[in-house]
């Protein structure tokens, strides 16, 4: 101030009616948070609105400009597409290259890691041999303990599932009561329908005619001694 008590601008103290519009280089800018400009007391913690947040390396937090490379104690190591390693936040939609297609059962294909028990929706109950069942790809060959001896039309052996219609060569044709044909091992007895019963003989006939055949042989050779 001088000697009549006005303030005089550029003393280095700002008094009387002096501001920062009149005196700037008494007055200092008045500290306004929202103006955009940090200055001052002006602090992150007091006004984020203008004052950047101090980035600390090592507080467990990647912000600001920080990188895997200027502090790798806060930032993870970037992913890169295309190294063959399936890392990070990588995954088969965004990086095919590195990362195998996800297993879903339901699916319809029977995938690495997954087998009928883990998940039957898509892979086949597998073929065990000696389970008393001929499946799959199992044959007589592969497996004689659940697939059949393979039958062979004309070997002269009526086997398996051969019959007298699906191969005449091998089987016999079968005995059929009631074919009005009396054959094989078909009777009276057994099949009435095909077989005649058979006649039957009175024994008193039969004794008349050895009586008589008896007396002409007699009567024959008496004849012959007289003669």
């Amino acid at each position: 101030m001088d000697c009549s008590g006005n303030p005089v601008c550029g003393d280095g103290t700002c008094n009387g009616n002096e501001t920062y519009i009149t005196c700037l280089k008494d007055c200092p800018r008045p500290v306004r948070c929202g103006d955009g400009a940090c200055e001052g007391n002006e602090t992150y913690e007091t006004c984020p609105q203008d004052c950047q947040k101090i980035i600390i390396c090592g507080d467990g937090k990647c912000d600001g400009n920080e990188t895997y490379y200027t502090c790798p104690q806060d930032c993870p190591k970037p992913t890169v597409c295309g190294n063959g390693k399936c890392e990070g936040s990588e995954s088969y939609t965004t990086c095919p290259q590195d990362c195998e297609n996800p297993i879903v059962c339901g699916d319809g294909k029977c995938e690495s890691g997954e087998t009928y028990v883990r998940c039957p929706q898509d892979c086949k109950k597998p073929i065990v041999c000696g389970d008393g069942k001929c499946e799959g790809d199992e044959t007589y060959a592969t497996c004689p303990g659940d697939c059949q001896k393979p039958t062979t039309c004309g070997n002269k052996k009526c086997e398996g599932d051969e019959t007298y219609l699906t191969c005449s060569k091998d089987c016999i044709k079968p005995i059929v009561c009631g074919d009005k044909k009396c054959e094989g091992n078909e009777t009276y007895k057994n099949c009435g329908s095909d077989c005649i019963k058979p006649q039957e003989f009175n024994n008193t006939f039969w004794i008349i005619i050895i009586a008589v055949c008896v007396i002409a042989g007699i009567f024959l050779v008496l004849k012959r001694e007289r003669d």
